[in-house]
């Protein structure tokens, strides 16, 4: 699995710690007004999809799992629900990380 993960605008590199993925997910489900049940679904699924992504790196870039991440909640645009939680996550990015 990756061990670094690698920030953007040069930042210091940090460990990768798997569980910021997961709280930053269930934030995104909950900002998306999703009930607790549907929000803790899209957080696990997602977060295992991208952990399988990772584990394939020794590095991997922070853009990288970001970009994974909203490809995985797009992917089936049927699905209101994940879609919800990506438009959350763009947006919390819009405001704070802009």
């Amino acid at each position: 699995m990756a061990k670094i993960i690698l920030k953007k605008g040069g930042r210091a590199n940090e460990p990768f710690i798997a569980d910021k993925i997961r709280v930053s997910l269930e934030r995104a489900a909950h900002d998306a007004g999703l009930t607790d049940a549907v929000a803790e679904k899209i957080a696990r699924e997602t977060y295992y999809e991208t952990i399988v992504y990772i584990v394939r790196s020794e590095e991997v870039s922070s853009a990288d799992i970001r970009n994974r991440i909203i490809k995985i909640l797009t992917s089936d645009p049927q699905n209101k629900e994940k879609n919800a939680v990506a438009e959350a996550w763009i947006e919390y990015e819009r405001r704070f990380k802009a």
